[in-house]
C-alpha cells in the first residue's frame, strides 16, 4: 500500500511522509510487515522486524545482494517504462552512488556487509560465514511469501517504482488502509497455527540448550549418543502456549507473527439465544488497538464494504465500528491453490513473463508502449501491453466463469474458482486525474472476503472480492444493466 504518514519523519533525519507498506504471509501463514521509506536525498531504506526489533537497510544493498547483477542492469530494469522521468532516473543514479561510496561493488560484498552487522543477532552458528548469514536473514525475514530470491529482487523495483510514482507529481493516489478492498481476514486457524509453529521453534532451541548443557557435565565419547530423550523430558508440552492462547487471548510471541496486538483473542460466547450464539462465528475485529486511538476513520463504513460488511450489524459503545458482522453471502476463501497453471495461461493470453530476473519484452513490441505490471499474489509475473491489457483481463475473466460453470474445458484445469481480477487503469495525465499504482493484481490467497454475484455474460454465479468489486460495474437491479459496460448483477 502507498501510504502518506507524517510520523515517519521522526524516524531519522531524512526520512518523509511518503512509504510502501507489505504485509507478506508465507506458506505457514505466519505473517511479517516492510515498509520502504522514502528518504528526502532521493534513496529508499526498507524497515522489517526482527524478533520484534525494527531494522532500516537501504533499499539498494538489498537488490545488490538479492541477484549477481552489474548495476547498470538494476539501473534498466527501475527505469523500465520511465525512460523519460528524469527525477526518477537521478534517484537510482544516487542510490547505486551510495554503495560505490561505500565499496560495494559486488553481490557477495553486499551479502558480506549485511551479514557482519547481523550475525550477533542471528545467533546462528560460529561455523557460518557473513554471506550464510545474510542469506538466513534473507530467507527468514525479507518478503516471506517468496521463495525466490529473482522474485524477491523483481518485488523490490516494483515497491520502488510505486514509491517513487507516489512522491513525485503524483504519480499515484495514496491508498486507504481502512478500506475493505486493502484488508484480508485473519483466520483462527492461522493464528493457531502461526502459535504452534512458534512454539514448536522455541521448543527446539531449549532442547539445544538443554543438550548442551548435558553433555557439557561429562565426557563426549566417541560413538556416544546424545540423549535426546532426556532433554524432551525436561522440555515442557508444545500444547502449553496454546493452551495459554485460548483461555487467556493473550499472544506471548518472540516474534510477533506480523500482528499489532497481543491481547483480547479469545471472548467468552455470548448464548442468550441461538441466532446470536451463532452471530459470534460471522463477526469480524478490527483489533484490540484501534480502540484506544482516538480518530474515527477506522470506525467509517466505507462504499468498498458494499456486500460484504453488514452495514447495521455493529454494537453501539467503544466497539461501534470495530466490531462488524459479515453478510449473509459473503464467504472467506480457505483454499491456497497452486498459480503454476494460472501463470501459464496468462502466458497463452498475452502476458509477456519475465525472464532470468531481468524486464526483458517480446522484441514485436513497440519500444514506447506503455506495459502493465502483473502481480499475482504478491509475486511480479509478467508485464501486458497497454493495448492487450483489457483483452487478457476480459479472456481471464472468461475462464474464471467456466470454472464457476464447472466447464470440462481445458483451460480451467488448476484455476482457482475464487480468483479475485482487478484491473487498476493508467492515469490520465492530460485530465489531470490519478488514481492507485496502475497494474493487473490477480488474488488466490487465503484469507479475502468473497461475495457471488451473476454473470450477466454467461448467467452464472461468480464470486468477486473487495478490490475487484471496486473496478466492476455491478448493477443493483436488472434494470441498471447496459450492454458492453455493466456485466454483473447482484444477487439479492
Amino acid at each position: 500500500m502507498a501510504l502518506i504518514r507524517p510520523s515517519w519523519k521522526s524516524r531519522g533525519a531524512t526520512y518523509t511522509e511518503f512509504g510502501i507498506t507489505i504485509h507478506c504471509v508465507g506458506k505457514d501463514q505466519i505473517g511479517q510487515n516492510h515498509i520502504l521509506h522514502y528518504l528526502d536525498n532521493g534513496s529508499a531504506n526498507l524497515c522489517f522486524a526482527y524478533q520484534k526489533e525494527i531494522f532500516f537497510v537501504p533499499a539498494a544493498m538489498i537488490l545488490k545482494s538479492l541477484v549477481d547483477l552489474p548495476d547498470y542492469e538494476i539501473y534498466r530494469s527501475l527505469m523500465r517504462n520511465r525512460e523519460g522521468n528524469s527525477f526518477m532516473e537521478g534517484c537510482a543514479k544516487f542510490m547505486l552512488r551510495q554503495l560505490q561510496e561505500e565499496d560495494i561493488v559486488t553481490r557477495n560484498d553486499a551479502l558480506n556487509y549485511i551479514g557482519s552487522r547481523f550475525r550477533i543477532k542471528l545467533n546462528l552458528p560460529d561455523w557460518y560465514s557473513d554471506v550464510e548469514c545474510a542469506q538466513h536473514l534473507f530467507k527468514y525475514s525479507l518478503l516471506t511469501h517468496l521463495e525466490s530470491k529473482t522474485d524477491k529482487f523483481n518485488l523490490m523495483i516494483f515497491m520502488l517504482r510505486k514509491l517513487y510514482s507516489l512522491v513525485h507529481q503524483n504519480g499515484c493516489k495514496p491508498e486507504d488502509p481502512d478500506s475493505p478492498m486493502m484488508q484480508e481476514i485473519l483466520l483462527p486457524g492461522h493464528l493457531y497455527l502461526g502459535v504452534l509453529a512458534e512454539r514448536l521453534q522455541q521448543m527446539l532451541v531449549s532442547m539445544k540448550t538443554i543438550t548442551q548443557t548435558l553433555d557439557s557435565k561429562k565426557p563426549f565419547l566417541d560413538g556416544q549418543k546424545i540423549n535426546l530423550i532426556e532433554a524432551c523430558k525436561r522440555e515442557s508440552n508444545v500444547t502449553n502456549s496454546l493452551e495459554y492462547f485460548l483461555a487467556t487471548g493473550n499472544l506471548v510471541s518472540k516474534h510477533g507473527l506480523g500482528i499489532l496486538q497481543t491481547t483480547g483473542f479469545a471472548i467468552i460466547a455470548d448464548k442468550l439465544n441461538y441466532w446470536r450464539y451463532l452471530s459470534h462465528f460471522r463477526s469480524v475485529h478490527r483489533g484490540a488497538v484501534f480502540t484506544e486511538i482516538r480518530t474515527t476513520s477506522v470506525r467509517k463504513l466505507t462504499p468498498e464494504s458494499w456486500g460484504f460488511l453488514c452495514p447495521v450489524h455493529t454494537p453501539d459503545g467503544g466497539l461501534c465500528g470495530l466490531l462488524n458482522h459479515l453478510t449473509f453471502t459473503c464467504q472467506i476463501c480457505t483454499e491456497d491453490p497452486s498459480t503454476d497453471k494460472l501463470v501459464d495461461l496468462m502466458a497463452s493470453l498475452g502476458m509477456v513473463p519475465l525472464e532470468s530476473g531481468l524486464f526483458k519484452f517480446n522484441s514485436q513490441k513497440k519500444p514506447k508502449a506503455y506495459f502493465y505490471e502483473v502481480v499475482l499474489n504478491g509475486q511480479l509475473v509478467g508485464y501486458v501491453d497497454s493495448t492487450n491489457v483489457d483483452d487478457l483481463t476480459a479472456k481471464l475473466r472468461y475462464v474464471k466463469a467456466l470454472v464457476s460453470q464447472k466447464s470440462d474445458n481445458k483451460l480451467c484445469q488448476g484455476i482457482p474458482k475464487y480468483m479475485e481480477i482487478c484491473k487498476v487503469p493508467r492515469i490520465d495525465l492530460q485530465k489531470n486525474t490519478y488514481s492507485l499504482y496502475p497494474g493487473v493484481y490477480v488474488f488466490t490467497s487465503p484469507g479475502r472476503m468473497m461475495r457471488p454475484v451473476k454473470n450477466l455474460t454467461t448467467q452464472q454465479t461468480e464470486y468477486i472480492g473487495t478490490m475487484e468489486q471496486c473496478y466492476l460495474h455491478v448493477c443493483v437491479r436488472p434494470d441498471e444493466f447496459v450492454q458492453g459496460v455493466r456485466f454483473f448483477n447482484n444477487i439479492l
